[in-house]
């Protein structure tokens, strides 16, 4: 084609749709008649059922591969059905349809808003728990509900979050106990529930930690 012909980016997205195992392409012009493809490799990140079988995605969300087999050795996501299952695309999610009337605002909004949130939810709680390292012991993230974010650590013990409001007190908090850095916290072995859904700083509720077979918004059982 001639090189003043195409749009870039366009052929950029077209090009991860055709080889989805490539992380980032980025297509530039270098003039007078050359083009420059730049391309990052995809590493498998996580894993998430869906009604087709299990995805496989990068660190960033984008859908490697769908397979009717569970990858092993991958965290699991659970946040709903996606949009698509193709590999080249990145996870989304539907999002409710408007209110009809007037009268079904409130209702409708607050779906809305839940379905709105669902991806940034789990961006941030992603993001949150790498700047403290602990993103490599987690075994399963669950975002279905924004108002109920939770994981799972080590196979062992769940951690409720509720919100993400004042999410990073919550996670130093879990992280201080779940390491048991003054010997007061989980042992190696405990098994168990963490729930920090109702404290913050500036509240005088405390965290508890119920003993037994770990507990996730979605009745998951640990195999």
């Amino acid at each position: 084609e001639n090189i003043f012909s195409f749009d870039p980016a366009s052929k950029a997205a077209a090009l991860e749709q055709v080889f989805p195992l490539l992380e980032n392409i980025r297509v530039e012009r270098d003039y007078p008649g050359t083009v420059v493809i730049q391309v990052t490799e995809a590493q498998p990140a996580y894993t998430m059922q869906t009604s087709g079988g299990w995805l496989t995605l990068s660190a960033s969300l984008k859908i490697l591969s769908s397979d009717a087999a569970q990858p092993a050795g991958l965290p699991t996501l659970y946040g709903g059905e996606p949009v698509s299952q193709t590999p080249g695309t990145q996870l989304s999610f539907e999002q409710p349809a408007p209110a009809s009337s007037a009268a079904s605002d409130s209702a409708s909004g607050t779906a809305e808003e839940a379905g709105d949130k669902r991806l940034d939810s789990l961006n941030t709680l992603l993001a949150a728990l790498d700047a403290l390292g602990m993103r490599g012991d987690v075994t399963r993230i669950e975002f279905a509900d924004p108002e109920e974010m939770s994981f799972l650590y080590q196979d062992r013990i769940s951690v409720l979050l509720g919100t993400l409001n004042e999410l990073d007190y919550k996670l130093k908090l879990a992280q201080h106990v779940l390491l048991n850095a003054d010997g007061s916290g989980c042992a190696a072995t405990d098994t168990g529930t963490l729930d920090f859904t109702h404290i913050s700083m500036s509240s005088t509720r405390k965290f508890t930690f119920a003993q037994g077979e770990p507990e996730l918004p979605s009745g998951y059982v640990v195999p």
